[in-house]
């Protein structure tokens, strides 16, 4: 699902998340920012009706390397919202992993892509809170 009209001169933003209570804050104000805005989502028709018709989304899922390539392809600032929470008991060290697979996709460092500070629910540095 492509955006609708192609407007090169504004800054490309992924979002990751989108669906999830951050996320779904966050994708409003940027739809309202002038940027052109991806959304990656697993289920790209459960999202459509939330967003605005020219906001991109692109299936993917963050736990698939596979799929991030084609999410990151022009970007220039990539928001990570993500908070999985999966039936793994190890739902932390996968979120973490999720979170560094995006950062350090191949496509991400030869683009340049740049990373507000990253926002999450859970803890990603592997300490106990």
């Amino acid at each position: 699902m492509g955006a609708t009209g192609d407007n090169s001169a504004s800054p490309v933003v992924l979002l990751t998340g989108g669906s999830g209570y951050v996320g779904g804050r966050l994708f409003p104000l940027l739809e309202n920012q002038g940027v052109k805005l991806r959304c990656l989502a697993r289920n790209p028709e459960k999202m459509r009706p939330a967003l605005k018709g020219a906001t991109e989304i692109v299936r993917g899922d963050v736990l698939d390397a596979s799929s991030l390539d084609e999410a990151l392809r022009g970007v220039h600032v990539a928001y990570y919202l993500v908070h999985l929470m999966s039936g793994s008991k190890d739902f932390e060290k996968e979120d973490r992993q999720a979170a560094t697979r995006l950062m350090h996709n191949g496509r991400a460092r030869r683009d340049r892509v740049g990373w507000p500070p990253h926002t999450n629910t859970g803890r990603t540095d592997g300490r106990e809170p």
